[in-house]
């Protein structure tokens, strides 16, 4: 509708949106009450509407996301996840980590923030990869690096994360 992607319409002008029904139902209904985003069984429906709303350059939240998370607070690695409520100016926690890292390396894709990698209390270096998923507010297993590493950075390019 904004031009950005290409419309297919019908022979009368009306225009044809060929996209999974369900998917479009939970964001319709998103768009109709946009004070929360839609909620999601699993985290692969969770990716599927992530994507799909990327897909029809719709946002789930007005503000960017601002995570504070892990780190070091003079004692302790951390396993603490705050969010940034810019609305209301100030953190709010979020569920922890299931690992406390420090030095870790982390990344953005499709709603979700990757962390991997990192130390331990006991300077050792992780290959762990850990996901939170914004929608359902809550962390994943992701797949082990192969060589553990600490103080590593990424970049998101094309859908992949390097």
């Amino acid at each position: 509708m904004t031009g950005r992607l290409q419309a297919q319409r019908d022979r009368d002008g009306r225009i044809f949106l060929d996209r999974d029904s369900s998917l479009f139902r939970s964001i319709l209904n998103f768009l109709r009450d946009p004070t929360a985003p839609p909620p999601s069984r699993d985290a692969s429906e969770s990716e599927a509407l992530c994507k799909e709303a990327e897909h029809l350059g719709i946002r789930f939240y007005p503000y960017p996301l601002v995570y504070a998370v892990g780190g070091h607070d003079g004692v302790d690695h951390l396993s603490a996840t705050e969010v940034l409520d810019v609305e209301n100016q100030c953190w709010r926690p979020c569920k922890p980590m299931h690992t406390e890292r420090t030095y870790f390396g982390g990344e953005v894709l499709h709603s979700r923030l990757y962390l991997y990698g990192g130390q331990n209390l006991e300077y050792k270096a992780l290959c762990e990869t850990e996901c939170f998923d914004c929608l359902r507010g809550c962390w994943m297993s992701g797949p082990d690096l192969t060589v553990p590493r600490r103080s590593c950075a990424s970049a998101e390019l094309g859908g992949r994360i390097y």
